[in-house]
């Protein structure tokens, strides 16, 4: 082996033995048969959980500042409804998570989408409500997919 790819390879083993140093797994779910699923975890949850609600209180002023932001009637309830049937769900994947003050907002935009941020804030836009005419089954669905990413750390994993 030549002499100049020697300090690259012990470059590169140093920085992998040191990343899987790192490592964490979160909590084990009924997903997993109970096994945890190994991650990159740098940045703590605390860190994550502060940003995201950063990120959630300037999404909702935009949204507030634009008469967007859907904080009563008919589709925030039937949502809201929806939310509140599966929060206590969640702590068959993840204990801790039956704690987290969840909550939601409804944004008035055609976006097909939602999304959730570390912590349990979530968020759905109308668009996908009205456009895909969705069943409070399908709603649920969508919810549930989403909740699974803020159970699994992922904001947390790709940060890190």
């Amino acid at each position: 082996m030549p002499t100049l790819r020697r300090p690259t390879l012990a470059a590169v083993t140093c920085a992998a033995l040191l990343a899987a140093g790192c490592s964490s797994t979160t909590t084990g779910s009924v997903a997993t048969d109970g096994r945890g699923r190994s991650q990159l975890l740098l940045v703590s949850q605390e860190q994550v959980v502060q940003q995201s609600l950063q990120y959630y209180d300037q999404q909702n002023q935009k949204a507030r500042a634009q008469g967007k932001l859907v904080t009563s009637g008919a589709e925030w309830s039937r949502v809201n409804t929806v939310m509140q049937r599966l929060v206590p769900q969640v702590a068959a994947f993840r204990p801790d998570a039956a704690r987290w003050p969840w909550q939601l907002v409804l944004i008035d935009e055609d976006t097909i989408n939602a999304h959730v941020m570390a912590g349990g804030k979530i968020t759905f836009y109308t668009g996908i409500l009205r456009k895909l005419r969705l069943t409070d089954d399908e709603i649920a669905a969508i919810m549930g997919h989403e909740m699974a990413h803020a159970l699994r750390e992922h904001t947390r994993e790709k940060m890190s």
